[in-house]
């Protein structure tokens, strides 16, 4: 009877000692399974943003929407307006002191088409507030499809964020690539890993913020409850 209560003692200890490293192995086994779901997802990434065609020109669209912040993507947007892949241009993403004459000479388009054809949106300061004036600008004009022009690597990005805002609009990527990033050397290049890593957090944070703001969440409770 006397070494009943030590026994027990040890015998919860062991059960107290299992329980943590049951703990101990869940917790490295669904780290692992995350880190693996990040790694390939990350791979999936980068294969998507090397698979972007830069040289070949997009059928025709409604209009063209440009998300500024990369080199070289209004200069190509108002090419693909100068040929006629769109009726008009939205430039998004504009700082608020940036002149109309200065994005003209940039742009390369002769004043007439640019006086009749080119929106300017100075509101956007991110890649959602871009899709947030996109939609404005586009729903206003009735447009059904887009050329959605941007740096590859913020392509995956841009598209998301514009198809949550026009679900019922083809949105038409064009991307462009930039002397600072080359999409099939990622690897060997630790500038390009860390813009590529950086983009991929964004995107990730893209695709869950619909959860973390509640609108999934309202979303499913408003289809049970049919209100």
């Amino acid at each position: 009877m006397e070494n009943e209560t030590p026994a027990k003692q040890r015998g919860f200890a062991s059960r107290i000692a299992g329980f943590f490293k049951l703990l101990i192995g869940l917790g490295a086994l669904g780290f692992i399974i995350i880190a693996g779901f990040l790694i390939g997802g990350f791979l999936k990434f980068t294969d998507t943003v090397a698979s972007y065609d830069t040289k070949s020109m997009p059928d025709k669209s409604a209009a063209i929407v440009v998300y500024t912040g990369g080199s070289s993507r209004i200069e190509e947007a108002a090419r693909l307006l100068k040929q006629g892949k769109g009726k008009r241009l939205l430039i998004s993403g504009v700082h608020p002191k940036t002149s109309n004459d200065s994005l003209m000479k940039r742009s390369g388009i002769e004043p007439d088409l640019f006086n009749c054809c080119v929106d300017i949106d100075k509101q956007a300061p991110d890649t959602h507030g871009n899709a947030v004036e996109t939609r404005k600008w586009s729903t206003a004009n009735g447009y059904d499809s887009l050329i959605i022009v941007t740096s590859t690597y913020h392509m995956p990005r841009s598209i998301l964020e514009t198809h949550r805002m026009l679900p019922d609009v083809k949105l038409i990527p064009f991307a462009v690539a930039t002397h600072e990033f080359d999409g099939n050397r990622w690897y060997r290049d630790k500038n390009t890993l860390r813009l590529l890593l950086s983009e991929y957090s964004k995107y990730i944070a893209t695709q869950i913020r619909p959860v973390l703001t509640g609108k999934a969440l309202n979303t499913i409770r408003a289809s049970l409850t049919g209100l």
